[in-house]
């Protein structure tokens, strides 16, 4: 009987653990879409553009889909974090001092409304004074 519950005690605390884990690394995630959004608008046409044609192939590698619908507000997440991917292959790093980009496994692991979006546009708020939002 001990082993039993030694075992439910062990797989409630890998549950709980991956659970932690899993919600921090969509934080970043959120982060970095919003981080995205701000830095591509303080790039150059130039830059905007390769930026853009990098987040077209990423997404090509991903999921074999289109561009198109990724400009739809709704996708909104996913585009700019597929553009965030890009910027950290460019070697770009965010416009704002002290952020830096997270390599998400999943770049497309976050969806419009999600909570964590509002976390992070609160943090950045909070740490660097730009409000970021989508």
């Amino acid at each position: 009987m001990k082993t039993v519950l030694w075992i439910a005690v062990a797989i409630a605390l890998l549950v709980v653990a991956f659970r932690a884990l899993n919600g921090a690394k969509k934080f970043g995630l959120a982060n970095n879409i919003l981080l995205a959004k701000y830095t591509l608008e303080h790039q150059t046409e130039e830059n905007k553009a390769l930026i853009l044609d990098r987040a077209k192939q990423i997404l090509r590698r991903q999921s074999n889909e289109d561009w198109e619908p990724m400009e739809s507000p709704y996708f909104a997440p996913w585009k700019y974090s597929l553009i965030a991917l890009a910027m950290l292959e460019l070697g770009i790093s965010p416009a704002l001092d002290g952020e830096k980009w997270i390599a998400p496994s999943k770049p497309l692991d976050i969806r419009t409304g999600d909570p964590r979006l509002e976390l992070a546009r609160r943090r950045l708020k909070r740490i660097n004074g730009v409000d970021i939002s989508l």
